[in-house]
């Protein structure tokens, strides 16, 4: 999966970025990119932040495409780290797979470290992102291509997922896009599927998963409570007139 610039008035692709070449583990990063102004060693950049399904938070100039930054959210083996001069991913061949009927394990699972939940950023606070994260492996086994079938799913390969640590699937994290560190973390035993809210008033909060809300307040790690959604909605409809 790439990321594109294009030119709205012409269509022309000004520039184009690939986070996963030859991607081995269904990495398709369709993950929002979010365009915010910060400071980067000094210089004044327009950026544009992308938490890609394979485990790594980007940041580009958003002008010309210049990788600036590419660290690791979630936990993450099948690549070392990301070449800054090339932009490639330096790939672990024990955790890439390749031969039909091996067994490969690799983190993050192919269901991302983050798919479609949205993060969330405070823009006078704009190298902090608010990120909803499943931190889960997985073990790949890919399969000989017999035949394809209309109705049927395209995998080829027998994945089984699971939670990076016992008893915890999920997370909701304050991410420095910048200096690559975690500045606060509150884990969940679910996968996190719900998108991250950054308020004005300096609140911060997730849906932490289907039925829990996780309200948190000020720059630290304050949690405020955790609520069914169910009870609240009930509550509100019983104060409406």
């Amino acid at each position: 999966m790439s990321i594109f610039a294009r030119n709205v008035d012409t269509g022309e692709a000004v520039w184009v970025y690939q986070m996963t070449p030859f991607d081995q583990w269904d990495y398709d990063g369709i993950n929002e990119v979010v365009l915010v102004d910060m400071n980067i060693d000094g210089k004044d950049r327009k950026t544009v932040v992308h938490f890609d399904r394979n485990g790594f938070a980007y940041v580009l100039d958003r002008t010309d495409g210049t990788l600036l930054r590419a660290n690791k959210y979630v936990t993450t083996n099948w690549a070392e780290k990301v070449d800054m001069k090339t932009g490639r991913p330096v790939k672990v061949p024990e955790h890439s797979p390749l031969k039909a009927g091996g067994n490969t394990q690799a983190c993050p699972s192919a269901m991302g470290g983050k798919d479609q939940q949205p993060v969330a950023v405070d823009p006078s606070d704009p190298t902090n992102f608010y990120v909803p994260t499943n931190n889960w492996c997985m073990e790949d086994e890919p399969q000989e291509r017999s035949h394809t079938q209309q109705g049927t799913v395209y995998v080829f390969a027998n994945v089984y997922m699971y939670p990076e640590k016992p008893g915890v699937t999920g997370k909701f994290k304050k991410f420095n896009v910048v200096t690559g560190k975690t500045e606060w973390e509150i884990p969940d035993q679910y996968p996190n599927w719900g998108g991250a809210l950054v308020t004005a008033a300096d609140w911060r909060s997730t849906a932490a998963s289907a039925a829990i809300s996780v309200p948190l307040t000020g720059r630290r790690a304050r949690c405020c409570g955790r609520a069914s959604w169910a009870r609240a909605s009930s509550a509100t409809r019983s104060r409406t007139p």
